[in-house]
């Protein structure tokens, strides 16, 4: 890990601005090995700064006094993307495997799991046992289109990002000892990835994001040795990255039953036929959440002798809103388990495993962070200065607002539950469930509403030198111990989960295949 500073530049008494442009494109690059032709490569990179003093004529006069930093940024790119893979061959389709081969090339003997596993005569599966669900979601298949190597599919497209970057910085003096800042910085992005988990271009994802960051910064001199910072600033940063199509419900049209009609998700299930190119919108998707961030500070540098002395606290609080889509659509794979095939698996609609949604889980988590630190900057002589602080860190842990956290605790036995998450049927949600006895409330076991205990004892010493032996030369070194955090999306586990989000898993046998198109 590394900590980053960024500073940005201030106006100043005289207009002054920037115009700029990055340009890049595919007429000198050359074609990558993997692509049939040349991928399109076009970036535009272009922006402008303008700062200067704050001027209104015949209201105010910033000169001086008050100055301002516009800056603008903009991206427009276009870059190609190539997937290869296996799509199945078009007599593969009407039920004809006499051409089918395993990985080593040997011919496959393609058995029918319902007459005790005889062979298929000549490898070809009747039509009237081809599943019509199967065959509706194979039409998903592209045609091969590749010869000369194991692959007989390849497809190029065109990925596309595109963002405008803006921000807005105020400067103001307001006397000898006294600086205010304000700045505001905000960051819409679009981007389309047409291959997102499928190599089917239909099957991509678009990803829109916003990030936005405004603070206040507050600096007030004493005396010219003894000065405070403080500062409040207020962040945040959304996601919404649905599915290409999943406004259409091409479930219904395939005839696929029981699949969701939550209007934000519709489309296929996720079809992972092993050797082959998957079908689907990406089964995790959509994705949509927020994050808010709260952050306050106080500084206090004090330079007295030898010493520059530093201390101060921040408080950081963490806002986390959720919603969880994964495999709401259901998602399948075809192994070969039944036929020796997995193609021929799928066509007769034999699934080895299968998954779904039930619900969409929601989390609201909220975190607050606590921290203190002193640090002394010790110069011993003209060569040599020692660094000595302290940080004390108090990370609480997550609580989600409705109490919607669940997690097995291998010590207790019991799967832990933080409260109800908000669900009106909880209670009949629980004695539903041949596990209502293993399921206990935090509070009643001794546990926090955020089921995971805060530790207390984060103390972080450092220590560092800086020594000069000779002239031109410095050795440097230092020490230190260091605590973070994990990321909030991170404890997603513990909310998507029973019993706020319920998911049906099955996996068949080979005495009792399931067959997609039969419910």
């Amino acid at each position: 890990g590394g900590v980053l500073s960024v500073a940005t530049k201030s106006g100043a008494n005289r207009v002054r601005g920037s115009l700029y442009e990055f340009l890049r494109n595919s007429a000198l690059n050359a074609r990558n090995y993997f692509d049939a032709g040349k991928s399109k490569v076009i970036q535009n990179q272009f922006g402008s700064t303008v700062s200067g003093p704050v001027f209104i004529p015949k209201v105010y006069n910033g000169h001086d006094h008050t100055f301002f930093l516009v800056s603008w940024e903009s991206l427009r790119q276009i870059s190609g993307s190539t997937q290869r893979g296996i799509v199945p061959q078009a007599q593969m389709l009407q039920g004809n495997f006499s051409a089918a081969v395993d990985a080593f090339g040997k011919p496959e003997t393609i058995i029918d799991p319902l007459a005790k596993n005889a062979p298929f005569a000549g490898n070809q599966i009747p039509l009237t046992r081809l599943d019509p669900v199967a065959l509706n979601i194979a039409a998903f298949y592209p045609k091969p289109n590749l010869t000369g190597s194991a692959n007989n599919y390849l497809a190029q497209g065109d990925s596309t990002s595109s963002f405008n970057n803006y921000a807005i910085k105020v400067d103001h003096t307001l006397g000898d000892n006294d600086r205010i800042t304000l700045s505001t910085f905000w960051k819409p992005s679009v981007s389309l990835n047409p291959f997102q988990r499928s190599p089917v271009a239909i099957f991509g994802a678009n990803n829109n994001s916003f990030g936005l960051l405004s603070g206040i910064r507050y600096v007030h001199a004493f005396t010219p040795a003894l000065f405070d910072e403080a500062s409040a600033s207020f962040g945040r940063t959304t996601l919404n990255q649905p599915n290409i199509g999943s406004d259409h419900d091409w479930s219904a049209q395939a005839g696929f039953n029981g699949a969701t009609k939550d209007p934000t998700d519709l489309g296929l299930p996720y079809v992972s036929v092993s050797g082959y190119i998957d079908l689907g919108q990406a089964y995790d998707l959509p994705k949509v959440w927020a994050y808010n961030n709260f952050h306050y500070a106080d500084a206090i540098t004090w330079i007295h002798g030898r010493h520059n002395l530093k201390f101060g606290g921040d408080f950081l609080h963490y806002q986390y809103f959720n919603h969880d889509y994964a495999d709401l659509r259901g998602r399948m794979t075809f192994l070969g388990r039944f036929t020796n095939d997995p193609m021929a698996d799928f066509l007769l609609g034999y699934a080895q495993t299968s998954r779904r949604l039930v619900n969409v889980a929601t989390e609201y988590l909220l975190v607050s962070n606590y921290s203190a630190f002193a640090q002394d900057d010790f110069k011993i002589t003209s060569t040599l200065t020692l660094n000595f602080g302290l940080r004390y860190e108090l990370m609480k842990q997550p609580v989600e607002k409705h109490g919607a956290r669940s997690i097995f605790v291998p010590s207790l036995g019991k799967i832990v539950v933080a409260g109800t998450g908000g669900l009106a049927n909880f209670d009949q949600l629980i004695q539903a469930t041949a596990v209502a006895n293993y399921v206990v409330k935090a509070a009643d076991v001794g546990l926090p509403q955020s089921i995971v205990r805060t530790n207390y004892k984060n103390f972080a010493p450092r220590f560092g030198f800086a020594w000069r032996p000779i002239t031109r030369t410095v050795i440097r070194g230092g020490y230190g111990i260091f605590y973070g955090t994990d990321s909030l999306y991170r404890y997603d586990s513990m909310s998507d989960t029973y019993p706020y989000a319920l998911i049906n898993t099955f996996s068949a046998t080979a005495s009792n295949p399931l067959q997609i198109g039969r419910a």
